[in-house]
């Protein structure tokens, strides 16, 4: 959209028509005439093209549904070219363009109607000489008479027209299609009359004078009077169309200019011929000049004044049942001015075939603000007019800004955008959902986590206990060896069955320690599969190794036995080689207290079985907390365990020694007390090392302790965000269940402009067109259902207008004054002037004629009843114009224009007659009334007639000019002169000048007519 609005363009379209359709050549013949307008664009004087080949969108705007029709909309320049040439010099681009094609627009049209009109006039001319010649043969019954007013009307036509030239050049005087037309049509028509008038009065005057000179001044003292009355009522009338604002209708104005040429061409040109010629002027039939009197109207007269009411009713009969049916629609289609043989027209009816009517010429609405429109906002406020407006009824679409294509972008609608959001909520609420359930798991599963570590921590408290038993019974047991050794001190004269004895004990112990090392390697592993549980207690192959933890404590359990068996054995080789000791009760209680620690060891070993079970159940939750604080004092657990070990290894090399002491028995049982002694402080190390076992284990417990609160806090946790996940998730899910139920009405969608569009280069390019360069002007196109030329789309401005003044509140444009472009705006705003004219004409020209009757008549009533049958006239015309043109021949109504010169025609023309038969009754007003009023009406019967047949020859002459604003002005002419010269003026108007007697001539009565019958 430019901002130059000073260059002169109008819009147009290059239509492009098939009716089998346009097949894929077509299409290519028309993308080569596109392309050929492209390269000659500056030639052309083209602004814009829309070619359907520029993108998909408008592809869809300009080829139509069924693939007849393609539009080329255009921006011409007629700044330095005429529309005329514009069509020509297109045409002859495209001319090589073999689908059928022609160019429409509001100033193409007008182009044609003008043409038309001029063609019209032509014939017009022609036809309205013509039918004076004859009329004028036939009333007068001469051929030397038709003449006169031929050259009087003739010569003062062309005076007149040379005059309104001059004029228009000068002076800027109004002209339109009109002007010429009904100067031809008014001058020839009156002048014609007035002709016949003075001709008529001058074979009168004849009679009673024996010269011609005297005949004639006589003429023009009495009918010349009645012409300058009658000339000066239409002189009145067509000059106060000069007041008018249209142009339009102030071209009418020249009709009075040749009016008044006519009335001087009568007093000169008229005269010159009567008293030349005298009686010759009626040859061949010179010798019977005598003035007839009119039958008709004698006998019309007659009957009115004997039969008032019957007359009334004639009238009436005729009058108002047309004016019942009289409803005013008025159509403002100017292609029904010229039909379908213009190009113009043709196109047009393509489009609205193919298109609607509305695509043709949209209503363009124009807003400026004195912001930038650059930002979502303002955006945003051109789709909210644009679809106010587009939900009006009679709206078709709106193109603008934001929808160049007029419809709504798919984008911007917020049921596609919230469509695609709830399918992202619903990909998230399945998400969210999937956590939810696999934290309430993890949750389920360490809500039974703390029972089974505080069985656990049991199971660690038993095998604590196990262990201190065990370390009380190597106590016991060092006690026990300290015994062996005393006895050993005591009982040197076994030597050597001590010597065989701790043999034994020695390979007892060294299964013992062998036993340990396995049980070592046990609790090595132990470790080791502890540290893999810990790592993942979830999975199946952390399961398979708890079990081979299981597995290792039983042969535990089983070495425990083994090593309790070796005790017992051990005990009962001491007791065989010391009998004495069954009797210490030391010894006893030591080998009873090793027995049991190490069933006490094996029961903790069996409750720690099952605390591992227990522990298989934990959640990998618990992972890292269960590794840093079981396993650290699991492995110093080891540690202790491998120096008990050690200790029986050293355990096992004293009793060797001990048995080389005794083979050695001459060395002496110091030596063998001294290695015993070796023993006994190695049971320390094994005490010692069990201690260290009791306070890994004490640790262990610790550990457990404090994983079962974290496991409680943890579980806490996860439920809470277990709950809180729900809660979302039941927040998302009732989020897309809205949008899911998010239904927007079709006919009201709601649109919402993303900030991403501005950054759209195809769309910024789309809204150039609505967009002023320097964004400050918004352009917005209605297009309508109706065509642009109808009834329905001129109302509809007003309404378009009051929807964007509400709209356009709180928006950029709140301060704008919109305005409406188009020939419906065009229209609308002829419509409003137009009947503005109307009524002020209406009141003017009443009011001259009435001025100028009161003058002639001496009189306030008989200008009354005049000026009123004239309007009773005018409208039962207009009515069975209507009849004909609406209801016959279903036009959408008389032309806007009928009404407004219809009504200067007759009421101009019409006082005419009205004037020609008052003033001859007012030269009888000192006599009788009624035979005053019938011999008026006899002697200008005729003169009326003729006149009335004349002036509707002149009018019925524009019936073949092919214009239909014309045909139609005649027609109503044509029906309310004859209706006036027939019916109204010998019925209606003989009535009244009955009903009010001598009043008629208040409030100029004299005392002499006071006595008047």
């Amino acid at each position: 959209m430019s901002d130059d609005d000073n260059e002169n363009t109008t819009s147009a379209v290059l239509v492009f028509h098939d009716d089998d359709g346009i097949n894929k050549k077509g299409k290519e013949d028309v993308k080569e005439a596109i392309d050929q307008l492209e390269k000659n664009k500056k030639k052309l004087g083209l602004k814009e093209i829309l070619a359907f080949t520029e993108d998909k969108a408008i592809e869809e705007q300009t080829v139509s549904e069924d693939g007849t029709t393609i539009l080329v909309p255009l921006e011409v320049s007629i700044e330095n070219q005429e529309v005329v040439e514009s069509r020509d010099k297109i045409y002859e681009t495209v001319e090589n363009t073999k689908v059928d094609h022609y160019l429409t627009g509001e100033e193409y049209i007008n182009q044609d109607i003008t043409k038309n009109s001029e063609e019209g006039l032509k014939r017009t001319e022609v036809i309205t000489v013509a039918l004076i010649i004859i009329i004028l043969f036939v009333v007068f019954k001469s051929i030397i008479a038709p003449l006169i007013p031929l050259l009087t009307v003739g010569i003062s036509y062309l005076a007149a027209q040379g005059i309104v030239s001059i004029l228009a050049d000068t002076v800027n005087f109004p002209l339109s299609t009109f002007t010429q037309i009904f100067m031809v049509a008014v001058m020839f028509g009156i002048g014609t009359d007035y002709c016949i008038l003075l001709i008529s009065r001058f074979k009168e005057e004849m009679d009673r004078h024996d010269s011609i000179q005297e005949a004639v001044i006589t003429t023009y003292k009495s009918g010349g009077k009645t012409v300058f009355y009658a000339g000066l009522a239409v002189l009145v009338g067509f000059s106060t169309i000069g007041l008018s604002t249209f142009s339009l209708y102030q071209s009418a104005v020249a009709v009075a200019i040749g009016v008044a040429v006519v009335l001087i061409a009568l007093t000169t040109l008229v005269p010159f011929f009567l008293v030349l010629l005298g009686k010759k002027l009626f040859w061949p039939f010179d010798k019977n000049v005598a003035h007839k009197e009119s039958g008709i109207w004698g006998t019309a007269g007659t009957f009115a004044w004997a039969r008032p009411v019957i007359a009334l009713l004639i009238v009436a009969v005729i009058t108002v049942p047309a004016l019942l049916t009289f409803h005013g629609d008025k159509s403002y289609d100017s292609l029904a001015e010229i039909g379908d043989d213009y190009g113009s027209v043709k196109a047009f009816n393509w489009i609205a075939d193919s298109f609607g009517p509305g695509q043709s010429m949209p209503t363009t609405v124009v807003m400026e603000t004195d912001k930038t429109i650059d930002s979502t906002k303002e955006y945003q406020e051109i789709e909210t007019i644009s679809e106010e407006i587009a939900k009006m009824d009679g709206v078709g679409q709106v193109r603008s800004a934001t929808r160049p294509a007029g419809e709504v972008i798919d984008d911007f609608l917020v049921q596609n955008q919230t469509e695609i959001l709830a399918d992202g909520i619903n990909e998230s609420t399945n998400g969210l959902k999937e956590i939810q359930n696999g934290l309430q798991k993890a949750a389920d599963e360490l809500e039974d986590a703390p029972s089974e570590m505080k069985d656990a921590k049991n199971g660690v408290d038993e095998l604590m206990q196990g262990t201190q038993d065990a370390k009380n019974g190597i106590g016991e047991l060092s006690d026990a060896l300290k015994e062996i050794q005393n006895g050993i001190q005591s009982g040197s004269k076994g030597a050597e069955e001590i010597k065989t004895n701790l043999q034994t004990i020695k390979n007892n112990l060294d299964d013992t320690i062998a036993t340990n090392k396995k049980l070592l390697a046990g609790y090595k592993k132990f470790t080791e599969n502890v540290k893999g549980a810990g790592a993942e207690l979830e999975d199946d192959d952390n399961k398979k190794q708890l079990a081979s933890i299981e597995q290792q404590i039983k042969d535990m359990n089983t070495a425990l036995l083994g090593a309790k068996e070796n005790i017992e054995k051990m005990f009962k080789t001491a007791l065989e080689s010391n009998p004495e000791l069954e009797g210490n009760q030391n010894f006893q209680e030591a080998y009873g207290t090793a027995k049991g620690q190490i069933e006490g060891v094996m029961g903790g070993l069996e409750e720690a079985e099952n605390q591992l079970n227990k522990i298989k159940n934990l959640s990998k939750s618990a992972q890292d907390l269960f590794q840093k604080q079981i396993l650290s004092p699991l492995q110093e657990l080891n540690n202790g365990f491998s120096d008990t070990i050690a200790g029986q290894e050293q355990l096992s090399s004293g009793i060797g020694e001990l048995i080389s002491g005794i083979k050695e028995l001459q060395s002496g049982l110091n030596q063998a007390a001294n290695g015993q002694g070796k023993v006994v402080n190695n049971v320390s190390s094994l005490q010692e090392g069990l201690s260290q076992i009791y306070g890994g284990q004490k640790e262990l417990k610790t550990a457990f302790a404090d994983m079962q609160n974290q496991i409680g806090d943890l579980t806490s946790g996860l439920n809470d965000a277990t709950d809180g996940l729900g809660e979302i998730h039941d927040g998302l899910t009732e989020v897309e269940r809205y949008l899911g139920d998010f239904d927007v009405d079709p006919n009201n969608p709601a649109v919402v402009i993303p900030k991403e569009a501005l950054k759209d280069d195809a769309f910024m390019e789309g809204t150039k067109p609505y967009i002023s360069d320097n964004k400050n002007i918004a352009k917005f196109e209605v297009v309508l259902t109706h065509s642009p030329y109808s009834t329905e789309a001129i109302q509809m401005m007003d309404q378009i207008q009051d929807k964007i003044n509400d709209v356009k509140k709180d928006t950029i444009f709140a301060k704008s004054d919109p305005k409406l472009g188009g020939i419906s705006s065009t229209n609308n705003d002829l419509q409003n002037i137009s009947d503005a004219d109307y009524n002020r004409t209406v009141f003017l020209m009443v009011g001259g004629i009435f001025i100028i009757l009161v003058v002639l008549l001496r009189s306030f009533v008989m200008p009354l009843y005049l000026i009123g049958s004239l309007i009773l006239t005018y409208f039962t015309s207009m009515a069975f114009a209507e009849l004909i043109f609406v209801n016959i021949l279903e036009h959408d109504g008389l032309t806007w224009a009928i009404p407004f010169f219809s009504f200067v025609m007759l009421m101009a023309l019409g006082i005419d007659y009205s004037i020609f038969l008052m003033d001859r009754f007012n030269e009888n007003k000192g006599g009788d009334v009624k035979e005053g009023l019938l011999s008026a009406m006899k002697n200008m019967g005729t003169v009326i007639i003729s006149a009335a047949v004349i002036l509707g020859g002149t009018f019925g002459a524009m019936l073949p000019s092919g214009v239909l604003s014309l045909l139609q002005i005649a027609t109503v002419v044509l029906i309310g002169l004859f209706l006036y010269a027939f019916v109204i003026l010998p019925l209606f108007v003989p009535v009244m000048v009955r009903l009010f007697g001598k009043v008629n001539w208040w409030p100029f009565l004299k005392n002499k007519d006071k006595g008047m019958k």
